[in-house]
């Protein structure tokens, strides 16, 4: 009788983390980075995140192997200057399109472990309100 409860019971959760994914299923696409002269310790990365779930996803940090810090970014018109600001999260509603692009929402990679190069490919796990996201973004060449 135990043993029947015991199945029950893991089917039922292995349900309801099948539901929970698909409630967020996130889209990532044309993530990149351009790559920048020898010796520049901060470069940009740049995404399109497109939501095809019923639920908001929010990303709340970044991390990587590749580079010291990862930040979330914005870059914002102030008077007649241009400016970054920190980011404390980026949502992305259900059915929502964010792209993170120059100019705009990106990412501040600082303090590279080694200096990617165009044709690499550097590694950046998201933290977001369902968990950990990895994803790989290509070096391309700045010209």
């Amino acid at each position: 009788m135990f043993l029947r409860y015991r199945w029950v019971l893991l089917i039922s959760f292995i349900f309801l983390v099948a539901v929970e994914a698909e409630d967020t299923r996130l889209e990532i696409k044309e993530a990149w980075i351009p790559e920048a002269p020898p010796g520049v310790s901060a470069m940009a990365g740049y995404m399109r995140l497109l939501n095809t779930g019923t639920e908001v996803l929010l990303i709340t940090g970044a991390s990587s192997p590749d580079f010291a810090h990862v930040h979330l970014h914005a870059t914002i018109q102030d008077g007649d200057l241009m400016r970054m600001v920190a980011l404390e999260k980026i949502e992305v509603a259900a059915g929502e399109l964010v792209e993170l692009v120059p100019n705009g929402k990106h990412l501040m990679l600082r303090n590279p472990v080694q200096q990617p190069r165009s044709g690499d490919t550097v590694q950046v796990v998201f933290k977001t309100n369902r968990g950990d996201i990895a994803v790989e973004f290509k070096v391309l060449s700045a010209r």
